[in-house]
């Protein structure tokens, strides 16, 4: 029965999910010999027909539409359903929903297969009908499959999906307003020329979106010393000076441990490979992705020019996150944007068409020469194709905003 719940607590966790997959669940089968569960089922799909802005639906809703469907309810079904929620508050990391989908297709395909066989080695049947069972098999089983790369078409979901489920939300309320959150699938540049503050940047507001997830966030560094960033992250994380944490560097790592422990993995390697940003990947589920710096990643194919071959990098890139989760990459700004207050597209070193073209998302970052202005920053949004969320200004949408770099804290700090 787990793989059947296990589904269901899928279905249940997501609408999306229910949507792309439901028709491959055999609920034929589990009426026959699971109909408690069936009625699960039946409730979970008349709860979102329903409840059209729902993106999950909750035990207790599922229970509570059980029970308007199914009133009448006798000792013996009322026992087994409390044994079924039992089990589906109790499950917690399980196997994808397509795998849980292809075992539960393995099930009723042999359950089919047995039936037919049986008829063949009555009579009833002759031996073609078998043969056609067994050649069925492999277009439902890639039918799964092929099902998790098409997008839903329920406005409801897309809508949750794109808008209003809240993903990675920004430290500067600005950038919130203009950009909204990031979520999966979203590839962002973040440039700028040297020293001006990228790598504080992301220490700002990545740390900023630890708590908002109890997933890692990896920051793969081929830059700078690695200890010298993470003591960056700490910085930024608690709005504190190095003094300051010298000071009190006991009670805040115990307070680091416990509200972050080793969620901030940096992986810290001056020749960074794409196959190891592959394997890493493998072995754990990240909330967001960093590179600092993107450009300097190798094990892609050569080219003659430089930009065809970062064109392959940033390609890889975007294809990370539709895959895991959104992806920030740093990279250089070139002589144009010395001492320029608003960087343009244009200014991306080795960019071309490439870098932008992969692109969601493009921040640069620019500073002034001018005296007095040495700690001011001014963000430009070059390029944004993101929806925002329901809070996003729209006339902010390639925005420019001036900020202060506190670079005794490492935050980026809004005027």
């Amino acid at each position: 029965m787990l793989v059947e719940t296990s589904i269901l607590k899928e279905f249940s966790d997501s609408r999306e999910s229910f949507d792309k997959f439901q028709r491959h669940l055999n609920l034929s089968l589990i009426k026959e010999s699971l109909p408690t569960l069936h009625k699960l089922y039946t409730s979970l799909s008349r709860f979102y027909e329903k409840n059209l802005d729902s993106t999950s639906c909750s035990l207790p809703d599922l229970e509570a539409t059980y029970l308007s469907l199914y009133p009448s309810l006798r000792e013996p079904e009322r026992k087994e359903l409390s044994s079924l929620f039992k089990e589906l508050s109790s499950l917690k990391e399980s196997p994808s929903v397509i795998e849980l989908l292809n075992t539960q297709l393995e099930r009723a395909y042999a359950h089919q297969l047995g039936l037919v066989s049986f008829e063949v080695a009555q009579g009833i049947k002759d031996i073609s009908s078998l043969k056609e069972t067994i050649d069925s098999f492999d277009s439902l089983y890639k039918g799964v499959e092929d099902s998790s790369k098409f997008i839903t078409s329920s406005l409801p979901t897309l809508l949750n999906s794109a808008l209003r489920t809240k993903g990675l939300r920004w430290r500067m309320d600005w950038l919130n307003k203009a950009i909204g959150s990031l979520r999966k699938g979203d590839f962002t540049i973040l440039f700028s020329r040297s020293e001006v503050g990228k790598t504080t940047f992301l220490a700002s507001e990545a740390t900023h979106m630890l708590d908002q997830t109890d997933r890692d966030i990896l920051w793969f560094n081929n830059e700078q010393q690695g200890e010298v960033v993470m003591l960056r992250c700490y910085q930024a994380y608690f709005g504190l000076t190095v003094q300051e944490l010298l000071r009190d560097q006991d009670v805040l790592n115990k307070e680091w441990e416990y509200r972050v422990g080793n969620r901030l993995k940096l992986y810290d390697d001056a020749g960074i490979r794409k196959q190891d940003v592959e394997s890493i990947l493998k072995q754990t589920k990240p909330a967001l992705i960093l590179f600092d710096q993107i450009d300097k990643i190798t094990g892609f194919k050569r080219e003659d020019r430089k930009d065809l071959e970062l064109t392959q990098v940033y390609q890889w890139a975007r294809e990370l996150a539709k895959q895991y989760c959104p992806v920030i990459g740093v990279c250089q700004a070139n002589s144009e944007a010395e001492g320029k207050k608003w960087l343009t597209k244009s200014m991306c070193a080795n960019s071309r068409t490439g870098k932008a073209g992969e692109a969601d998302l493009m921040i640069g970052i620019g500073v002034s020469n001018e005296d007095g202005l040495s700690s001011l920053r001014y963000i430009n949004l070059c390029k944004n194709k993101l929806f925002g969320d329901e809070d996003t200004l729209p006339e902010l949408r390639h925005g420019k905003f001036t900020c202060r770099l506190e670079g005794e804290i490492a935050r980026y700090v809004e005027l």
